[in-house]
């Protein structure tokens, strides 16, 4: 699935068509990466349930109907953005450049995709003119969400990756194959925004 600035450079674009979408909104694109600093299993956090396709799916339609009012809060559509976001990614991106389960390439390749994150930030930070997260963000998550320190770490691993730099070639992942994703996700929530109308699965 995308990484914390690739869901921050789909959020920010949003804000900027949508001037009702503030701060609670881009919190809610980062709030599912919970799972990794709290009790919650990422299946949990991110609705995600088994498919035949060789990748789990989001279910985004569970989510809606635990969430009625997503058009309507911020903190929601903004997580309901980062399920549909993780949703184009498994098959737009990760299903084209990741070798299926039983595929002895398979760790080799997940470990350079991996590095490809990291080494992607300076560029998404560059184009799409990210920002660090200042604290006060956590006054935008609803208060039970998830635990306050769960939610400030949060913040604090999506502020570290604005630090340092990863130096070498992208091996699995271009930046071409980037910009067009989230401007694909971004083309969608559009859609849903005007609309009212959710993608559903």
């Amino acid at each position: 699935m995308g990484s914390r600035l690739m869901h921050a450079a789909i959020a920010k674009q949003l804000m900027a068509k949508f001037s009702q979408l503030g701060m609670a909104f881009m919190i809610g694109n980062e709030a599912p990466d919970v799972d990794k600093i709290s009790q919650m299993s990422k299946d949990e956090t991110h609705y995600l349930v088994p498919s035949d396709r060789g990748t789990r799916r989001v279910d985004l339609q569970a989510f809606l109907l635990e969430h009625p009012e997503t058009l309507s809060d911020s903190f929601a559509l903004g997580y309901y953005t980062h399920l549909l976001a993780d949703e184009v990614w498994l098959t737009d991106v990760f299903m084209k450049v990741v070798p299926s389960q039983d595929d002895p390439r398979r760790a080799t390749v997940l470990e350079r995709y991996y590095q490809d994150f990291k080494k992607l930030n300076p560029y998404l930070v560059h184009k799409y003119g990210l920002q660090p997260l200042p604290a006060t963000a956590t006054d935008a998550v609803p208060a039970d969400f998830a635990d306050r320190a769960c939610v400030e770490k949060l913040i604090q691993d999506y502020n570290a990756d604005f630090i340092g730099e990863t130096i070498g070639d992208l091996e699995v992942l271009n930046s071409t194959q980037i910009d067009v994703y989230i401007a694909n996700v971004v083309h969608l929530m559009t859609k849903v925004i005007d609309s009212g109308i959710f993608v559903e699965k």
